[in-house]
């Protein structure tokens, strides 16, 4: 009995540090630099503008990112929820980064009736 005690604590300490780091990737990921610039493109543009409308809601989802890098280099990957005036989607944004800028390498609008609109 003491064993299943113990096993169900270890599990239990388990899955809290899993969903903790999950929590603390998802915030430094939603405040990182690549997510600034891919922020950036999306409230420029005048695709999404003319899409969606004037954006009231922007967020990332708890699943639709990923950001690799290490020094000059790297690349990472956006899903972004988007809500508009007129509409709303999601943004699907690729970007690199080799001297130490993030630069925008490819982005798509997918609006809510299925249509999908390149914006890069």
């Amino acid at each position: 009995m003491k064993k299943r005690k113990k096993l169900f604590a270890i599990l239990i300490i388990i899955v809290l540090a899993l969903i903790g780091s999950y929590v603390v990737g998802y915030w430094v990921s939603s405040s990182s630099e690549p997510f600034k610039v891919a922020q950036k493109l999306v409230y420029e543009s005048p695709i999404v503008s003319n899409q969606i409308g004037r954006i009231i809601n922007l967020r990332l989802p708890f699943f639709g990112y990923s950001i690799n890098y290490i020094g000059p280099r790297g690349w990472a990957e956006f899903e972004i929820l988007v809500n508009g005036d007129k509409g709303r989607g999601i943004i699907f944004v690729t970007l690199g980064k080799k001297t130490g800028d993030w630069k925008v390498l490819s982005a798509r609008l997918k609006l809510e009736n299925g249509l999908s609109v390149d914006i890069m």
